[in-house]
C-alpha cells in the first residue's frame, strides 16, 4: 500500500519516536479508511497531523494520541512485549559466581581522563585486554618486600 506524504510522515515520526508497533495498526487505519470500512474525518486527521508536526511532542504524548484513535475505530494495538531484565542479571551472577570460584576478584578504579585515553592507546597499541595490561604493568613493578 502507498502513503500519502502526511501518512509517510505519521511513520516516521513513530520510527524517530521508536513507536514501531503501532505502524502496522496505523497503516491498517488508513487501509481501512481508503476502502471505506471507516470514516476517519477530516478534523481527526488535522489534528493528527498538527500533533506530529509539534517540535516539542513528547513520545508518551504521540504514543496516546495514536492509541485514542486505533482504539476508536476498534483497531486492535498489541505492545511490544517487554524483555524481563532479571533474567540478563541471574546470567551476569552466575558468570561472575564462576569467576570468583576460579580465584578472579573484581577490583573498581578511578581513572583520570588522560590516563584512560593513555591506557586505551597503550591496550590498543599492545593488542591487550584490561586484564592484560594489569598483568603486564604488575610485572614491571620493582620487586622489594
Amino acid at each position: 500500500m502507498v502513503l500519502s506524504k502526511n501518512n509517510q510522515k505519521i511513520v516516521d515520526t513513530l520510527r524517530d519516536k521508536q513507536l514501531t508497533y503501532l505502524i502496522k495498526p496505523f497503516e491498517k487505519m488508513v487501509e481501512f479508511d481508503k476502502l471505506g470500512k471507516i470514516r476517519v474525518h477530516k478534523m481527526t486527521w488535522k489534528v493528527i497531523m498538527r500533533e506530529v508536526y509539534d517540535k516539542y511532542l513528547t513520545r508518551a504524548d504521540l504514543e496516546n494520541l495514536i492509541i485514542s484513535y486505533l482504539v476508536n475505530f476498534g483497531i486492535e494495538v498489541a505492545k511490544k512485549k517487554r524483555i524481563d531484565p532479571r533474567k540478563s542479571k541471574e546470567r551476569v551472577k552466575s558468570h561472575r559466581e564462576h569467576k570468583k570460584a576460579l580465584g578472579y576478584t573484581q577490583l573498581s578504579v578511578l581513572v583520570s581522563k588522560d590516563d584512560l585515553e593513555c591506557l586505551k592507546r597503550f591496550k590498543k597499541h599492545r593488542g591487550m585486554t584490561h586484564q592484560e595490561v594489569f598483568k603486564f604493568m604488575i610485572k614491571q613493578l620493582p620487586v622489594k618486600i
